[in-house]
């Protein structure tokens, strides 16, 4: 699995979540969030937008992300929300990249099992009878 997939994956569990009757307020919070410092580093001023904040972050945030990485996540959550994306289109990215990797993978144990046979024949025996490397370059 990429990264992107990984990313695309977990936006769509946050917004599953998101989508609870007692999650509406952080919906809501993420849908309008315009703020220079990003999610992750954004300093709320008033009371009910920190509590809002702070119910995000707990209810979206696992620990296993950075700053960056949170951020990306609430982007893509944002992108759906406001309708850049939609999750069709999350779980169609998330195909297409599965599929680039499984090419990716079949081309380089293609590669590997056509070098392997290269070095067989580039191999020559010693005086002693060892088999050893030999550089074509």
């Amino acid at each position: 699995m990429s990264y992107m997939s990984y990313m695309y994956g977990i936006s769509l569990n946050g917004l599953d979540k998101l989508r609870q009757e007692e999650n509406h307020d952080v919906l809501e919070y993420i849908k309008s969030f315009d703020n220079d410092g990003g999610f992750m580093f954004n300093r709320e001023t008033t009371t009910e937008r920190i509590i809002i904040k702070n119910k995000m972050e707990e209810l979206l945030d696992d620990g296993s992300h950075s700053g960056a990485s949170f951020g990306c996540m609430m982007r893509i959550i944002q992108s759906v929300l406001i309708g850049v994306n939609t999750c069709q289109d999350l779980l169609k990215k998330i195909e297409e990249d599965e599929k680039k990797m499984a090419e990716i993978l079949k081309e380089r144990e293609a590669g590997e099992a056509g070098s392997s046979g290269e070095s067989e024949e580039a191999s020559e025996p010693s005086e002693s009878g060892e088999v050893f490397e030999t550089s074509e370059a």
